[in-house]
């Protein structure tokens, strides 16, 4: 078995040459070829259910293109590991990746959004942080437990795993899946500490720059119908070096692509501004987490007891949250009940168009919630019931909130390909951000309004918006909009 495992990553492709290998026809990539074991995984149940969980939540409200799942940006993010993990082992054969890493690396890509729940990351965003005993449940940790769940639904898979030499594989793929934390102070002990540089690849909250965006950047614009200046990973993978810095082996990258990192991150913020957080779209999101939230004690799924979990449960027992898909919407909707008619009047809503009414689009210098939301309750006075009000606050960022995540990548040059440097902005371009945080808030309310309503919300709107910008917009008169 150890040699099975040994000999399964790295063939070479298109098919790989393994018997049980499988192509996979991508819009984005092409064929995708994966080795046996691989395929192994893709044919669980655990895995299938990616189909049922779109890449991008309700933005197909607003973009109708956008219906892409979490299936194929899974298997879309393992080929980009193969690829890059190939050519680091080409390059700098020093470095003793073996087979079994180069598989482990792939198999963390292949799992790293199995724990997902319904419409993406609106379900640990916007719905989960309001379940008593889920609060503060994140889809990495829900990737973890699927993924244990898949090996001991799978044994021969645990089994093929388990025979390593080069570690514990298994702590090793859940370590990737986890990915590196912010400061990137954390010891791994799926691997030594020399291969450090292979947690880098999958999720790297350090710099923000892995395979996961590489893959979702380019399949999201293409599925929403917008362009992008990110069009392709092959220069970041040519042009990347494991280097030592500060006693760890970490990824480097050339120093002529510092401008194509900073348009890396441009994608980012313009996927946010034109896609993740339309004005409409999120609405649609906030009306089906206030949907969810409201009917999570009535939405009940079998667990690996038998017992029935209602929503805040099953994100805790694999069997019940492998049941939990988008499907959820059409239950509700569908449902006869009055348990769930509050829930299944918001999602009625949602199909006939009838958003919460809502304040225009704010930006604000800094997130204060408190003083967003006294400024808020003044606004709304006695007019009508504060409760039946939000506010929703949003970042555009480049990932690293209100920091340049390009100062935290190191570079080198052609002529001292051992020695790392990192590049100020002044650098790299004159024209690059000096800001690279955009904090927007917005007012809602919630109940469907009358005509009276409708006038009073004009007032509180209007009353909230000049507290926040501190001016109302200024509409030119007819001689000024002619110059």
């Amino acid at each position: 078995m150890e040699g099975e495992l040994m000999k399964t990553s790295l063939s070479e492709g298109p098919g790989r040459g393994q018997s049980g290998s499988k192509v996979y026809n991508d819009p984005i990539h092409g064929q995708i070829s994966l080795d046996r074991l691989l395929v192994k995984i893709v044919d669980t149940q655990q895995f299938q259910r990616l189909r049922f969980i779109k890449q991008m939540g309700c933005k197909s409200f607003v973009y109708p293109g956008a219906v892409h799942t979490r299936f194929e940006h899974s298997i879309g993010t393992c080929h980009l590991a193969h690829k890059y993990v190939k050519s680091i082992r080409r390059g700098q054969p020093e470095l003793g990746i073996t087979d079994e890493d180069a598989l482990c690396v792939e198999i963390g890509a292949l799992c790293h959004d199995l724990g997902h729940g319904p419409f993406s990351h609106v379900f640990d965003c916007n719905v989960t942080p309001h379940l008593p005993g889920a609060e503060h449940w994140k889809h990495e940790g829900g990737s973890i437990m699927m993924f244990d769940h898949l090996l001991d639904t799978h044994p021969q898979i645990r089994e093929e795993l388990e025979h390593g030499r080069d570690g514990d594989n298994i702590e090793f793929i859940r370590e990737i899946i986890r990915g590196t934390s912010k400061d990137g102070d954390q010891n791994f002990i799926g691997r030594s500490r020399d291969k450090w540089f292979l947690y880098e690849i999958v999720a790297n909250k350090l710099s923000g720059i892995d395979i996961d965006k590489w893959d979702y950047f380019v399949r999201d614009c293409y599925f929403l119908g917008i362009g992008s200046s990110f069009r392709d990973s092959k220069r970041f993978i040519q042009f990347s070096r494991v280097i030592e810095v500060k006693g760890r082996r970490r990824i480097c990258y050339r120093d002529k692509l510092a401008e194509n990192l900073y348009q890396l991150f441009n994608t980012r913020v313009y996927l946010h501004q034109t896609a993740v957080h339309h004005s409409t779209a999120r609405l649609v999101e906030r009306m089906l987490a206030d949907a969810l939230v409201l009917a999570y004690t009535h939405l009940v799924f079998e667990g690996k007891d038998g017992r029935k979990k209602n929503l805040a449960e099953a994100v805790h027992d694999p069997v019940a949250f492998g049941k939990l898909t988008d499907d959820v919407f059409t239950r509700v909707l569908n449902s006869s009940g009055s348990e769930l008619a509050e829930s299944r009047a918001l999602l009625e809503r949602i199909l006939e168009r009838r958003m919460y009414p809502h304040s225009r689009t704010l930006c604000i210098a800094n997130v204060n919630e408190e003083e967003i939301n006294r400024k808020a309750e003044h606004a709304i006075g006695s007019l009508l019931n504060r409760d039946d009000f939000a506010t929703d606050m949003v970042s555009i960022d480049y990932g690293q909130g209100s920091e340049n995540p390009i100062s935290k990548v190191f570079f080198f040059e052609k002529s001292e390909p051992n020695s790392v440097f990192r590049l100020a902005p002044s650098e790299v371009s004159a024209t690059l951000p000096v800001c690279f945080q955009d904090l927007r808030v917005v007012l809602l309310y919630k109940k469907e309004p009358t005509q009276e309503d409708s006038e009073k919300l004009r007032e509180i709107f209007a009353s909230f918006e000049h507290s926040v910008s501190g001016s109302p917009r200024r509409y030119l008169d007819k001689s000024e909009s002619e110059n």
